[in-house]
């Protein structure tokens, strides 16, 4: 288990040492899901399943596609992606607590390209710009920064004429509604006292990964808001090996947060 978490986590460094960013690519990308059950892929597993680049967001397991009908093409390989699970060891005596561990278990999958016999689905990307001014953060226009001030509970955004395009402004604003959306009395997202010092890198990996996520579902075109801040995570992710599953599951719940925030819903 051990093993997996490490080979994860450095297939992810390994990109970043390159100086890219394995969850931005220039062209837009949509949301992975299962072919059959039609659910979406969530936490590391959008991050692995984007990392095979294939076009198609649709995936079957071996079994999935044998039982309908869907012929795996000669000489393909699955994708690796894990079930994130936890379980439990009890306290011998009433002075010990009881101790949850989590466990990752193997899970291989096809891509709807690697099939015959298949028809791919069309999905339908929501309105982006409609979606992200429907959520219900107080935003300030104006200046040459984009941040979130925890304190006001505020985004600062420049105009967005300032942006090279239309998809950049989406997609940094997303990134700053990330942010506001762990604040303590909403996700109360917290990593001062897990990570220490380096709370602070954690939380920008969250909401570049949220952005992403989020952007994904839009069909906004991802942009990497903070590229300076490669080199950290690339420590960062070397010092705590299960840190990225972390950040991505922060990221998914972040994502489905601001869905629900939206005036009414999805």
């Amino acid at each position: 288990m051990g093993n997996l978490y490490n080979e994860i986590t450095e297939s992810i460094i390994k990109e970043l040492e390159t100086g890219v960013a394995p969850w931005i690519k220039p062209w837009k990308v949509q949301m992975p899901y299962n072919a059959v059950t039609k659910r979406r892929y969530s936490g590391i597993n959008v991050l692995l399943l984007w990392k095979a680049n294939y076009a198609s967001p649709e995936w079957f397991t071996f079994q999935q596609a044998k039982h309908n009908g869907v012929r795996i093409k000669k000489g393909e390989h699955a994708t690796r992606i894990v079930k994130v699970g936890t379980y439990s060891v009890k306290k011998e005596n009433e002075a010990e607590e009881e101790r949850e561990y989590t466990y990752l278990k193997p899970i291989y999958v096809f891509n709807a390209e690697q099939t015959e016999g298949y028809d791919e689905k069309a999905v339908e990307s929501l309105d982006g710009e409609l979606f992200i001014n429907q959520i219900p953060a107080k935003v300030h226009m104006g200046g040459q920064h984009a941040y979130y001030h925890p304190r006001e509970d505020s985004i600062y955004l420049p105009h967005p004429e300032h942006f090279e395009n239309a998809d950049h402004f989406l997609a940094t604003k997303a990134h700053e509604l990330v942010h506001w959306s762990g604040a303590e009395h909403r996700l109360k997202r917290e990593f001062g006292k897990r990570f220490g010092d380096q709370a602070y890198c954690q939380e920008e990996l969250v909401a570049e990964l949220g952005s992403a996520f989020l952007c994904s579902d839009l069909g906004i075109k991802t942009h990497l808001r903070h590229a300076e801040y490669i080199g950290s995570w690339v420590k960062f992710l070397g010092e705590h090996r299960k840190a990225i599953l972390s950040a991505a599951a922060h990221a998914t719940n972040a994502a489905a947060y601001l869905k629900q925030a939206t005036v009414g819903g999805l």
